[in-house]
């Protein structure tokens, strides 16, 4: 995953480019070069002026009809938050169970990219609920939609189970200003991705940046104001995982997951052993 920003979290046409010339490398290295539809919505910041791509097509929806036959806002996005906010809000409970208070907790940027990456890379998104999307935005043609239509029940009640339970976390943190979960999913402000700024305004932003170029500081370090995480040691790491591999021998058919720990071990230990050995390098020549 790449992190990109900008000082105001919306989305610009650098940033679009460079993600798209990005998104069509990958197409080369996990697709062997086969060619790619993309489908986008007319955002002012999707411009393809001065880019070559080599195994992407790109095809511009319709205006103000993203909506409906989108299928990233046929479902895909709200899937992403249940899992997302779900991870989120666990986190939270945990932290006021430790004694901390809710409006305490700072997230920082590491902490957001491993919640998406767990929601997307880890598979908490089952392939078959964006392949529904898909089928009900009816864009694609009829011999292919009959392969799509079906959503297995266990899918759907796995969907409506991460619900109930972002719900019960909910409630179980008592806050001053509960919300319901359907509340904490549609947030109104998160929508706004982009802006097309007046000529005043660009002007104005310009003479601010060229202002401040010999500030140093102005960078991520500055805007991220979240406590720095503590290097943790290797012999640390590996007394944590032993705490892991007593909780699963205690379960039933854990099996696989403690093979998983004990793989997790042996890179542990050879990064343990890797790391002496050029202490004793280092140690050797000074």
């Amino acid at each position: 995953m790449t992190y990109h920003n900008n000082a105001k979290a919306w989305m610009i046409t650098s940033l679009f480019q460079e993600w798209i010339q990005e998104f069509d490398h990958q197409v080369v290295l996990k697709h062997q070069g086969q060619h790619v539809l993309l489908f986008l919505d007319n955002c002012s910041s999707h411009k393809l002026d001065g880019l070559t791509l080599r195994y992407t097509d790109v095809h511009f929806l319709p205006s103000n009809t993203t909506s409906k036959i989108q299928p990233i806002d046929a479902g895909v996005i709200m899937s992403f938050k249940r899992h997302y906010r779900h991870s989120h809000v666990r986190l939270l409970l945990r932290y006021v169970e430790a004694g901390n208070r809710a409006e305490d907790l700072r997230m920082d940027i590491l902490q957001t990219i491993r919640f998406i990456i767990q929601a997307w890379a880890w598979g908490e998104i089952n392939p078959e609920v964006v392949r529904n999307c898909w089928w009900h935005t009816k864009i694609l043609p009829d011999d292919v939609n009959v392969n799509l239509r079906n959503v297995s029940e266990d899918i759907r009640q796995n969907e409506n189970l991460v619900l109930d339970e972002l719900a019960d976390a909910l409630r179980d943190l008592n806050l001053s200003y509960p919300m319901q979960a359907e509340e904490f999913l549609y947030l109104p402000e998160e929508n706004i991705v982009y802006k097309v700024p007046e000529d005043n305004k660009i002007i104005e932003e310009l003479v601010y940046l060229f202002k401040n170029t010999d500030k140093k500081n102005m960078d991520l370090e500055e805007i991220d104001n979240s406590d720095e995480i503590p290097v943790i040691s290797t012999s640390t790491a590996i007394a944590s995982l032993e705490t892991v591999r007593m909780f699963l021998l205690q379960q039933e058919n854990a099996e696989e997951y403690v093979k998983l720990v004990g793989k997790i071990e042996k890179f542990f230990r050879v990064k343990k052993t890797n790391s002496l050995r050029q202490t004793d390098i280092n140690a050797y020549f000074h």
